[in-house]
């Protein structure tokens, strides 16, 4: 597993590149990147498509693309990631014994690992990590946002499997277009 704390350089050229780790916070994303909703979906979903479109069975279906779409950024970026999560912070953000019932045995141990070391802002090396977040994203256990540092891209984990993400350059976020709709996903503008 190779994952790592971060420097304080790493962190700086972060702020740099991106303005804040905590993008999510930013209210005028677009006044420095290029946005879109990287989703299953092509619109923005009615009250009654969401009530019957938006289901766990929807999430299972879908959350190969995501991994896919996510392992391709990651090799375009040579085999690296910035990953920010704020909840890993409070261990009293999550529900051990509920998690317990719910998680295999790996995931639910690297949960607490990373919860017990208290860092929200990690590098990681290695695809298996990343789709662990990827998919605590994708269900809601624990938001993270992603940096693509190499292509100026950063994706921020959201509810319904609906990821804002930011790009610093046009070309960047056409390469995320290409890459989204290879894996059978959209990228809203």
């Amino acid at each position: 597993m190779l994952i790592k704390s971060v420097t304080k350089e790493e962190k700086l050229m972060l702020e740099n590149k991106f303005g804040r780790v905590d993008l999510e916070e930013d209210e005028n994303p677009r006044l420095r990147f290029q946005v879109g909703m990287l989703d299953r979906f092509d619109h923005c979903l009615s009250e009654s498509e969401a009530e019957q479109l938006l289901t766990p069975q929807s999430n299972l279906k879908h959350e190969p693309y995501f991994l896919k779409v996510f392992r391709e950024m990651y090799l375009l970026n040579k085999s690296e990631v910035y990953v920010f999560s704020k909840e890993l912070l409070d261990p009293e953000n999550f529900n051990f014994k509920l998690l317990r019932k719910h998680l295999n045995e790996k995931d639910y141990k690297i949960l607490r690992s990373l919860v017990k070391n208290k860092e929200a802002l990690l590098k990681i090396k290695d695809y298996e990590m990343l789709s662990f977040f990827v998919r605590f994203s994708i269900n809601t256990i624990c938001f993270s946002n992603f940096f693509f540092t190499r292509i100026g891209t950063a994706i921020i984990g959201n509810y319904d499997m609906s990821f804002p993400i930011y790009c610093l350059q046009e070309e960047s976020f056409n390469e995320s277009l290409r890459i989204a709709r290879e894996h059978n996903l959209y990228i809203r503008r």
